[in-house]
């Protein structure tokens, strides 16, 4: 019923002056989407947050419950689309206050001063524990840990997503994956409860995450990391890094890899022998640059990416018997992905 209208047309007086009413929130109604993802593509959520804690990302998920809204947690916004028509839902965005700090901590779990003193008395391959909250951004905690000469981080730099996100999909690059790192994460669940689980309780896979809770928000996360040489030989990684991704991507706005690889030859291989490379579909387009990255033109839509992408996967199949799986989410209008 709802779903069959844009929220625009249907529901913008509805949700602000729901959030007017309930303003000690802090949600916002009618937030465009295509600001917050990498790919610019998507029109207005319903209702928006940004919380700044956990009791204020508690308070407006329970409010969407009791709304029977949809929620869609969302990260850094760079391996999502949303409908143009956008999202008939609440929206909760982890950028802000808590969910950007970090903190190194000892193995006991205490935390460690912002001391360069004690990261000297660290040996070569001691470890040490990195707390981050689920809006501290990759390539911000890339950064840090070579600061302090620590080790693990660094292949995962240059990836523009963060650390909560990240955990969800277990993104990753070349071999290392942010699971490789995770010792614990902080995980809400459905009632709105935070529990920590362990790494006995957590599982990954290539671009895959499960965890005990169903639909798993992750709230914060502890990374563990070992001691290198010098800073100089993280630095140095970190730099050979950045330096290859800066070459291989388009510079165009995308959602990164858009196909997970399959187990018998790399996604961007398969599209581009089926003669996909340069494909355009309206506004959106297969780069030149790596076929497994579409690209928006400057006023590609929902739609565009849809059927271009709809078309690679129906060719390949047809070419190599090969059923290509979406790395990156489509978000349609009442909630679903990928459909």
């Amino acid at each position: 019923m709802l779903a069959d209208r844009s929220a625009t047309e249907l529901e913008a007086a509805y949700f602000k002056d729901l959030a007017l009413k309930n303003v000690h929130l802090g949600l916002k109604a009618m937030e465009r989407l295509d600001r917050h993802t990498s790919f610019k593509v998507g029109g207005p959520a319903a209702l928006f947050g940004w919380p700044k804690d956990l009791e204020e990302l508690r308070r407006q998920y329970l409010f969407a419950r009791e709304h029977s809204l949809n929620v869609f947690f969302l990260g850094g916004g760079t391996n999502v689309l949303f409908s143009d028509e956008g999202y008939l839902g609440l929206v909760l965005k982890l950028e802000k206050g808590a969910f950007k700090e970090s903190v190194f901590l000892t193995k006991e779990g205490d935390g460690i001063p912002e001391d360069a003193g004690f990261f000297a008395t660290l040996k070569e391959g001691d470890e040490l524990v990195l707390r981050s909250g689920a809006g501290a951004g990759l390539s911000e905690l890339a950064r840090l840990a070579a600061s302090k000469s620590l080790s693990g981080m660094e292949d995962l730099a240059g990836i523009p997503g963060r650390l909560g996100g990240a955990v969800n999909m277990n993104a990753g690059a070349g071999e290392r994956q942010v699971g490789d790192l995770v010792a614990e994460a902080e995980i809400m669940d459905e009632e709105g409860e935070v529990k920590s689980f362990g790494r006995n309780d957590l599982a990954f896979g290539y671009r895959a995450f499960k965890s005990p809770v169903k639909e798993p928000l992750i709230t914060s996360a502890r990374l563990r990391l070992v001691k290198a040489a010098s800073e100089g030989e993280v630095v140095e990684r970190m730099t050979r890094r950045l330096s290859v991704r800066k070459i291989s991507l388009p510079v165009e706005p995308s959602a990164g890899s858009f196909f997970k690889n399959p187990p018998q030859k790399r996604a961007g291989e398969l599209i581009e022998e089926a003669g996909f490379k340069g494909r355009k579909e309206g506004g959106a387009m297969v780069s030149m640059l790596h076929a497994n990255i579409l690209i928006n033109l400057g006023k590609a839509t929902f739609k565009d990416v849809s059927a271009l992408a709809r078309n690679i996967e129906e060719e390949v199949e047809r070419r190599f018997g090969i059923k290509l799986e979406r790395e990156a989410r489509m978000v349609d209008f009442a909630g679903g992905v990928n459909v």
